[in-house]
């Protein structure tokens, strides 16, 4: 693992100190010897995983969710990371002292496709958003109160990242949910991606763990071009809970967009696109109540440039924390 991957080094040496200089039971608290680790899968769907800490994780598990889509589990040292994405899709992990960084880049097939084949391919094919992180352990009421039965007629892919870090501490969700707006010869084709980002910080027995920012950004490659996107401004939460609503109208004249409960400080856009890159990126930030999760959401409408282009789309997910000892 590169070096700042070293996540529970800083940690496990104050937490040393705190102990042995209030007179803690050292002994009893020592940490009982590491389990072994788990036999690696074999990565049938063809994932590839790289960043600058691929090298720290295993993959252990892996199954065919639906006939498009793929669940994988990898794990290095505290941290858990799962996907859930077609074959060939692409993982890119970095992880810091207190933050961790997950990518999940994969392409819905277009190529030659009308709409109403699109719709079909989803619906016969690819798990929804709700299946899938109900795959990925995900209590299943909370899973389809957040992205209902996702069989909306609209919906034509869906692919999602879940992880948790600092031994259960830190856990991170976020889906993509794309969306066709209209496919004409006079305008071409447009889609809109609804992206849903929520973590939590817990207590141990020893730390509190709480959420300092959760960011999340979209990447279009190609010949893609993000054309409008919400939230396009900083909503001040100042501390409360809001509704926050960030909904577009497609070229279509029809409505999309996300609708969540946030609280917090801040949430609002992080970085915009432009002519040279398309990604939008958009965060919360403050700090969260201990077991309390917090959200971040955006949308994007998106012009591919033709039926024929395969142009990966890179879902980023990306968390920081605090903690603090109860001692």
């Amino acid at each position: 693992m590169s070096k700042r991957s070293n996540r529970h080094g800083p940690r496990a040496a104050l937490c040393a100190t705190a102990l042995v200089a209030a007179g803690a039971l050292a002994a009893a608290t020592a940490p009982a010897p590491a389990a072994a680790s788990p036999a690696p899968a074999a990565n049938t769907a063809g994932i590839r995983l790289t960043g600058p800490d691929a090298g720290g994780f295993r993959l252990v598990k892996q199954h065919r969710l639906s006939p498009d889509t793929y669940v994988s589990e990898w794990r290095g040292g505290g941290t858990t990371v799962r996907t859930a994405t077609r074959r060939g899709a692409e993982v890119h992990i970095d992880a810091g002292a207190r933050d961790l960084r997950v990518d999940v880049s994969q392409s819905t097939p277009l190529r030659g496709k009308s709409d109403a084949q699109l719709r079909a391919a989803y619906r016969d094919r690819v798990a929804t958003a709700a299946e899938q992180v109900i795959a990925m352990g995900a209590d299943p009421a909370q899973a389809r109160k957040e992205f209902g039965d996702g069989r909306a007629a609209e919906i034509i892919d869906s692919w999602c990242v879940d992880y948790d870090a600092e031994d259960g501490a830190i856990d991170s969700r976020g889906c993509a949910v794309r969306k066709l707006d209209q496919d004409s010869p006079q305008h071409g084709r447009y889609i809109v991606d609804e992206m849903t980002h929520s973590a939590v910080g817990k207590e141990t027995t020893w730390l509190t763990y709480r959420m300092a920012r959760v960011e999340t950004s979209v990447k279009y490659t190609g010949t893609q071009n993000v054309v409008k996107w919400e939230p396009a401004d900083d909503a001040d939460l100042k501390g409360s809970c809001a509704t926050v609503n960030v909904g577009l109208t497609g070229t279509s004249g029809q409505t999309f967009g996300v609708q969540k409960e946030i609280c917090g400080d801040t949430h609002g856009p992080a970085q915009l696109p432009d002519a040279k890159d398309m990604t939008f990126k958009f965060a919360w930030s403050g700090t969260s109540k201990v077991n309390h999760y917090v959200k971040a959401i955006g949308t994007t409408l998106v012009k591919q440039g033709n039926k024929e282009d395969r142009s990966h789309t890179t879902l980023s997910t990306h968390v920081w924390w605090t903690w603090r000892f109860l001692i």
